[in-house]
């Protein structure tokens, strides 16, 4: 019986291995069988994050879509309003009898930019401001890119300064600022802010007075800007 007690002992730390064996694979069991719900739980939360990141690009795309349709809109409204705003400088001229009667159709440009350009000066120092206006708004309108484009801009709003309305200036020395870097930004906010001292609106011309100060330090109309400061009550 003794030659088989060393047998009987190794199978018996056999089992007891195996036991232990047992029990180790099925804590590894449990652990893969949590890891995999975890993961199951992340699938869930990552196919939830993408769906409302699909969600959220569909919804930008169309507010994209909406803004391109309502800018296009405004687009079309401004350039209307500017239409309108030279019949009613060719309702002055006309009823005044400063210019001879011309239409915004009349007015051609021959395809030179720098020619037509100066062609809208003379007219311009002629005080013949329907002929300049139509022909510095076509200018503008006919290659925003040109390096006088922003000129052209600037002087249509001194033809409506010229004939003094001051509500139609405003709004086309405003439109200068929609051309990047132009080099009559701070001469347009100058004269935005005497239409409005011309229209006695005080607040108002008193801001982009100090809009200039702060925005053009440099520019050779700080020196007025302060003395209009100084004079507005």
């Amino acid at each position: 019986m003794q030659k088989y007690l060393p047998l009987l002992a190794g199978l018996g730390l056999l089992f007891f291995l195996c036991g232990c064996s047992g029990s180790r694979v099925r804590v590894l069991e449990e652990q893969v069988s949590q890891l995999q719900t975890q993961n199951d739980s992340l699938q869930t939360e990552i196919q939830s994050v993408q769906t409302s990141l699909v969600q959220a690009e569909n919804s930008i795309q169309n507010l994209q879509e909406t803004l391109a349709a309502k800018d296009e809109t405004i687009a079309q409204q401004e350039e209307t309003l500017s239409d309108l705003r030279f019949q009613n400088l060719e309702l002055k001229a006309n009823l005044e009898g400063t210019t001879k009667k011309s239409s915004l159709k009349e007015i051609t440009l021959s395809g030179d930019f720098q020619a037509d350009y100066n062609r809208a000066q003379e007219f311009f120092k002629k005080r013949w401001y329907l002929q300049a206006a139509g022909l510095f708004k076509k200018l503008a309108e006919s290659d925003r890119n040109h390096p006088l484009a922003d000129n052209c801009q600037y002087w249509l709003g001194e033809c409506y300064f010229a004939q003094k309305q001051y509500e139609n200036a405003q709004a086309e020395f405003e439109k200068v600022f929609t051309f990047p870097q132009s080099n009559k930004s701070d001469a347009a906010q100058l004269k935005i802010a005497l239409c409005l001292l011309q229209m006695n609106q005080y607040p108002e011309a008193k801001e982009q007075l100090v809009r200039l100060l702060s925005t053009y330090p440099s520019s050779e109309y700080v020196s007025r800007a302060r003395s209009l400061l100084e004079q507005i009550p």
